[in-house]
């Protein structure tokens, strides 16, 4: 039997190729494809992706099967099968989000630097700002993980290795924040202007002293049990970190914004800021929305990416081809 393919994409080339290797098959194969160098084939000319994320079990075969093809390219049909297929769709991400969120927290710092507002003025905010808004997001990203890993049973997923690591990528921004507290106070009175020098007093020493005493408990003195590594690898130290860090992040905010408003260039404008019954409100509103849409989240997508766990099944297995019913459970 003689079989004729058109196009020389991946879907022709794996029909001819799998045709061949078939046994039981005797005729011939025929792919016909304009550009015999199939530099212009549809499959080169291509950027897309390998969607992995399939709910059927056939659909799951055949994306793991592929998967695997592609990865021994060269086992099977030699060192010039290229086609430079790279699993990276999360460097990828990464690449795109890190600028995202660097951009956005220079902004916003360098609204506030703008300002003349006492307290406001530096040219520290984008760094500060951006540290700040690392160091916040490790500590949620353990306040999230680890009740969902006791849950869900995710021990085995999200091992005590992985959050010793957040851990100390937590420690190590931390040490950032502090080092800008330090700079921040430095350039006050390095500078000699008696307006930022005034205003760190009132941070300090003022009506809002508390406040900017207990930014400095939460997010320098408190995390620095994280150098010990029984703290690091303990699961409920952890989660009281990231929750004593997280009310660190958001009093330092407070205490930014109300403290430097209160005592600005004008005394006649000069008060005391206290939080109104609505201003409680949307801040415990805010919390219950960002609550309600993880769970969301967590309810409809995958907790854990489906895709990374089929890599390590892979890693771990002897590569037999297609994968068995139970290795999709």
């Amino acid at each position: 039997m003689n079989v004729a393919i058109v196009g020389g994409g991946a879907i022709g080339s794996a029909i001819a190729a799998f045709t061949l290797a078939e046994p039981s098959f005797a005729g011939s194969v025929t792919v016909i494809e304009r550009d015999p160098t199939y530099a212009r084939a549809a499959t080169t000319l291509s950027a897309a992706s390998i969607r992995q994320q399939f709910s059927t079990p056939e659909n799951i075969r055949m994306s793991r099967f592929g998967l695997a093809v592609f990865r021994d390219l060269k086992d099977r049909f030699g060192a010039d099968a290229d086609i430079a297929f790279r699993e990276r769709g999360y460097l990828l991400m990464a690449g795109l989000a890190t600028p995202l969120v660097i951009s956005v927290h220079s902004v916003v710092s360098l609204d506030f630097s703008f300002g003349l507002v006492p307290g406001w003025h530096s040219t520290i905010f984008p760094p500060y700002f951006v540290a700040g808004a690392l160091y916040s997001g490790f500590a949620m990203a353990l306040v999230l993980a680890i009740p969902m890993r006791a849950a869900f049973r995710l021990r085995d997923f999200i091992t005590t290795r992985h959050l010793e690591k957040m851990a100390t990528l937590m420690l190590v921004t931390g040490l950032l924040v502090a080092y800008s507290y330090l700079v921040e106070v430095f350039n006050a009175f390095f500078g000699g202007n008696r307006y930022d020098i005034a205003a760190l007093a009132n941070r300090y020493f003022g009506p809002y002293a508390p406040v900017s005493w207990s930014v400095v408990l939460c997010n320098v003195v408190l995390p620095q049990a994280l150098w010990l590594r029984a703290v690091r690898r303990h699961p409920g130290a952890l989660l009281v970190l990231g929750l004593v860090v997280l009310v660190g992040m958001w009093l330092e905010r407070f205490m930014i914004i109300v403290a430097s408003l209160s005592r600005d260039f004008l005394p006649s404008s000069w008060h005391i800021f206290e939080p109104t019954f609505w201003d409680l409100a949307t801040l415990a509103g805010s919390i219950g929305a960002f609550a309600f849409l993880f769970l969301l989240f967590v309810r409809f997508l995958p907790a854990i990416s489906m895709s990374e766990m089929r890599k390590l099944v892979h890693a771990a297995e002897p590569r037999t081809g297609l994968a068995t019913r139970s290795d999709l459970a």
